[in-house]
């Protein structure tokens, strides 16, 4: 599969036959890629539908959950930051909140909440039942504080 890229100016586009032919082996509904260049989006290409069986198609606005992949990329920022010796793995996180914490509860009410134990699932942190829900594009994106205090119409619970 190839990417597109801006080098010099000259944008390279993707193969589309191969990246539909991808989408297809791994169910993938739809896809949208964009090529960066020196910090600023410089071209995207958008491929399938943004809902399976609907006709809505995924444009270069379309907002799609991160979800898990969110993951990969903080750990990286957090390895490159700790690094830089800006942050420490092993810290106590609530030192570190001012406007959430964490909250204590039966998993980690006798120990630390730490960025390695958040990484590696450990924390106590628990994803209440219907809490991951798809965001409404008709309503304000809530802030993070919003939602982890349970102040947004997608979960009430802390």
């Amino acid at each position: 599969m190839y990417i597109g890229v801006n080098l010099g100016g000259v944008s390279i586009k993707t193969q589309n036959i191969i990246i539909q032919k991808h989408m297809e082996d791994y169910n993938v509904t739809g896809l949208s890629i964009a090529a960066i260049d020196g910090g600023n989006i410089r071209s995207t290409e958008c491929f399938g539908l943004l809902e399976a069986e609907t006709d809505k198609s995924v444009e270069s606005n379309s907002i799609f959950s991160a979800c898990s992949i969110s993951k990969f990329l903080t750990s990286i920022l957090m390895m490159k930051l700790m690094e830089q010796n800006i942050l420490d793995l092993d810290e106590n996180v609530n030192e570190k909140l001012l406007s959430w914490k964490v909250p204590h509860n039966e998993l980690n009410k006798n120990k630390k909440v730490t960025l390695r134990n958040l990484l590696s699932h450990q924390s106590g942190v628990i994803d209440p039942e219907g809490s991951i829900i798809d965001l409404n594009s008709r309503m304000d994106n809530p802030t993070m504080v919003e939602i982890l205090e349970g102040r947004t119409p997608y979960y009430k619970p802390k």
